[in-house]
């Protein structure tokens, strides 16, 4: 089975081994940035994440069979904003941009395991939340760490429907109520089972996550970071 997304490749590279909470900031400063950005700067602000997906060398064929939920929400973003303003470049800037947001969003996820987000979320609200910003890093965790499970769901249903002959597009509502309900009934029953797993684990929510440290790799993420908020005036 091809790669599946929203899954981290480990290796050894550069932003692999930053600190997850300046890789969270990072892509949070550049959604705010590209999201209030005007229309004709979307496509250069689309340039980064797209050199460095390219420079990560990203499963381009398995973003693009298991992320096609997100190029139908591009399309139908993109014919909303043309039925509403009739301006074909604005609809297409729309589609673009959230192309972006997605595609850092899943940079992010790529080269970030789900255990260092949610240590660096609960390192973030540790100084106001106590107790319950390990229990806020234990959600995250656990809706990361299902994603790839639903895609791979999700996927594995899909074939397995195309194996037996079904034919998607001669019945299109049908075939797509039918597989939805399948996908549903799959990802229930894996999910129980994983919960069970937890139980059986003695999994603690509340419990206290190890910490990671900075290195000498953050300050090039905080430069960025800085570079961004700098810029942020000027893209409006």
């Amino acid at each position: 089975m091809a790669q599946v997304i929203f899954l981290t490749r480990d290796k050894e590279a550069f932003a692999n081994h930053c600190h997850a909470l300046g890789k969270l900031i990072l892509l949070v400063t550049y959604c705010v940035l590209l999201q209030g950005a005007r229309p004709d700067l979307v496509p250069v602000l689309v340039l980064p994440p797209l050199a460095f997906a390219i420079w990560r060398r990203i499963p381009v064929r398995s973003y693009l069979s298991q992320g096609a939920l997100f190029i139908i929400i591009a399309i139908l973003m993109a014919v909303a904003v043309y039925e509403e303003t009739g301006d074909t470049q604005a609809a297409l800037y729309e589609a673009l941009r959230f192309t972006a947001l997605v595609l850092a969003s899943l940079l992010l996820l790529d080269c970030t395991h789900a255990d260092d987000l949610a240590s660096a979320l609960s390192q973030l609200l540790y100084p106001i939340f106590r107790r319950y910003a390990f229990l806020a890093g234990s959600i995250v965790q656990l809706t990361l760490s299902m994603l790839p499970l639903v895609m791979e769901t999700a996927q594995g249903v899909r074939e397995a429907r195309l194996a037996r002959g079904e034919r998607m597009l001669r019945h299109p509502i049908r075939s797509t109520s039918a597989l939805a309900a399948s996908i549903l009934m799959t990802l229930l029953d894996r999910i129980e089972h994983w919960a069970d797993a937890l139980s059986a684990r003695l999994y603690d929510p509340y419990a206290r996550r190890p910490w990671q440290h900075f290195s000498w790799r953050d300050i090039v993420i905080a430069l960025i970071i800085c570079a961004m908020l700098v810029a942020l005036p000027w893209t409006r």
